[in-house]
């Protein structure tokens, strides 16, 4: 599988920036379901807002091929060994694509005892049912979507996942405004239709992405359908690991989500929104770590480890300046932002308060976002797991139980268990990088650094 392309430098900046605008459009196809269901029905949004959480976690098992493809690849393209990275790739594709099928044909026999086990009142779990039913029987495109996107990216062309992106939001607004508003006469679908506008958004984003793989000489990872399932081995050894953080992650917010659904629809609305606004304070700090764990695995397997340590920490350092400052701009403009979301005095006092909570709890998510990449990049993927499981159920589920309930600090001490977690388990991380413990687990026989 020779290539006859040159392959694209790869630079920080290069990888970065399209990384950035893609995480900004995919954050938007997240949270725009939630923003236009608001002016639908304030428990339309809860519910959908709420269901994230499920949402989220069903792309974690994606995620968990996609991860451990891209970074395989990008070890195997920074050693030089195209034929085997392609071999990788192909390998991924039938792997998600098995359990993308699977998922899809089970998911949604779950939906109903899912929104039962919630305890929520009778028209927000209808609109729950309504988009989940949706989107678990359609959530083979995301499968697919999600690793052609990292694929891509671990060969250097971060700009084709971020135009695909574009134009999936595109269609996904488009979709959103004729269900929920009927224009023309269109038949208002309401949540359902939202459900129905996202999936079929993901599916043309996957046909896109197919389509200009097939069209690029160095993304010769489709041409040939042989698989070597040897490969599976070594996706799930980082990819089991690195889904493994992210779905202990998860999980601890959906017992957040428990812990917070007797404090009423206001609470939920209020979580709901928050959630939502803060995740456009560190698109930045998410897209320098993506592209740290593309550039890692290419410099590990390269052999430049110096060069990746140093990178890291820089990158670090500029992702929390990033962050806060985005962060501490949104409290600024918090009230105008906020009503636009809602009327309700008591979501819109909660609202508040959580968005200045944020402040503190941003500035120490990027070392996170960025060191934890990099360890991914590297081949150390299972420490990460460890203290994550540890410090997430230890510190944020435990205390946000504590501050929130126990204490009766209500929301305040929810988000003030989940500040504590970031940062502390940020100072492990950062260790864990400077101690250099992460060399030697790369999964290609690297060349020697020179000077």
């Amino acid at each position: 599988m020779e290539t006859t392309t040159v392959k694209p430098r790869l630079t920080l900046s290069g990888l970065a920036w399209p990384i950035m605008v893609e995480t900004a459009l995919r954050t938007t196809l997240t949270s725009v379901d939630t923003f236009m269901l608001a002016r639908y029905a304030d428990e339309a949004a809860a519910a959908v807002g709420m269901v994230q959480q499920f949402v989220f976690f069903v792309m974690l098992i994606y995620m968990m091929g996609a991860t451990g493809a891209s970074i395989l690849v990008s070890q195997h393209l920074g050693a030089g060994d195209e034929r085997t990275a392609a071999e990788i790739a192909r390998t991924a594709l039938f792997y998600n694509l098995v359990v993308g099928v699977l998922l899809s044909l089970g998911l949604r026999l779950i939906v109903d005892p899912l929104i039962a086990s919630l305890g929520v009142d009778a028209t927000v779990g209808g609109y729950a049912r309504d988009y989940l039913y949706v989107y678990f029987s359609c959530s083979v495109f995301q499968a697919m979507s999600l690793l052609l996107a990292s694929l891509v990216r671990s060969y250097g062309y971060s700009s084709i996942p971020m135009y695909v992106t574009f134009g999936a939001n595109l269609l996904n607004v488009a979709g959103n405004y004729l269900v929920l508003f009927g224009p023309g006469g269109f038949p208002v679908l309401g949540v359902k239709g939202v459900a129905l506008s996202t999936v079929i958004s993901q599916a043309a984003g996957m046909v896109a992405l197919f389509i200009v793989v097939l069209r690029r000489p160095y993304l010769d990872f489709l041409r040939g359908f042989s698989a070597n399932w040897r490969h599976v081995r070594n996706i799930l050894r980082i990819g089991g690991p690195s889904a493994g953080e992210n779905l202990s992650y998860n999980l601890a917010q959906m017992a957040l989500l428990y812990l917070i659904t007797p404090m009423g629809t206001a609470a939920i609305a209020s979580y709901t929104y928050t959630v939502n606004i803060s995740r456009f304070s560190f698109i930045v700090s998410l897209s320098l770590g993506r592209a740290s764990q593309i550039l890692v695995g290419h410099r590990v397997g390269a052999g430049e480890n110096d060069r990746a340590f140093r990178e890291v920490l820089r990158t670090t350092a500029a992702a929390m300046v990033s962050s806060l400052l985005a962060m501490g701009t949104i409290a600024l403009f918090r009230m105008p932002v906020i009503h636009l979301l809602t009327a309700d005095e008591e979501i819109v006092r909660i609202t508040s308060e959580l968005l200045l909570w944020a402040v503190i709890l941003e500035f120490g998510r990027p070392i996170n976002l960025v060191v934890i990449s990099a360890l991914k990049g590297a081949g150390d993927a299972l420490f990460p797991v460890i203290v994550g499981v540890l410090m997430m159920w230890g510190i944020s589920v435990t205390g946000a139980w504590f501050f929130g309930i126990v204490l009766s600090w209500g929301m305040g001490g929810i988000w003030l268990g989940k500040l504590l977690d970031e940062w502390l388990r940020g100072f492990v991380m950062i260790g864990r990088w400077v101690s250099r413990r992460w060399e030697g687990r790369s999964f290609v026989e690297t060349r020697r650094e020179t000077a």
